[in-house]
């Protein structure tokens, strides 16, 4: 079984990974939004 010091690694670890995750999921979404706005000026 984990020891306490190894549980607090990995869970510092998860966190680290699932906040890169969110970073790259939100610059793909604001790079979305600029392409949306992008479009929908050329086609007025």
């Amino acid at each position: 079984m984990p020891s306490t010091q190894q549980r607090a690694k990995l869970h510092r670890q998860i966190w680290q990974i699932a906040n890169e995750v969110r970073g790259s999921v939100d610059a793909i979404k604001t790079t979305v939004a600029k392409i949306d706005t992008i479009v929908a000026e050329t086609e007025a």
